[in-house]
């Protein structure tokens, strides 16, 4: 499989970890279960032809749980409609 088009609304993305540090800037310590329970952000691999507030190369913020996981050129990622997505970075 070369290419992958989602159908719709939905968008193609590729999850990585959230890179948030451990603890808060008055030192308060976060605990492992709480960042686990934290949004994930992705790269929009692909979307479909109903989506057009986002692009290819966008990142995204997704919740934690929601949409369909997918291995993909063996790359994990997330299959979603772009009504579970949270938000989208923007650099100023």
């Amino acid at each position: 499989m070369k290419k992958f088009t989602p159908v719709g609304d939905r968008v193609l993305i590729s999850v990585r970890k959230y890179t948030d540090t451990e603890t808060m800037k008055g030192g308060i310590y976060i605990p492992e279960t709480a960042q686990k329970s934290r949004p994930q952000m992705g790269d929009v691999m692909a979307v479909g032809a109903d989506v057009t507030e986002l692009e290819v190369g966008d990142t995204v913020l997704l919740p934690k749980y929601g949409g369909i996981d997918v291995e993909f050129r063996g790359e994990r990622m997330t299959l979603m409609p772009t009504e579970e997505i949270i938000g989208k970075f923007v650099n100023n």
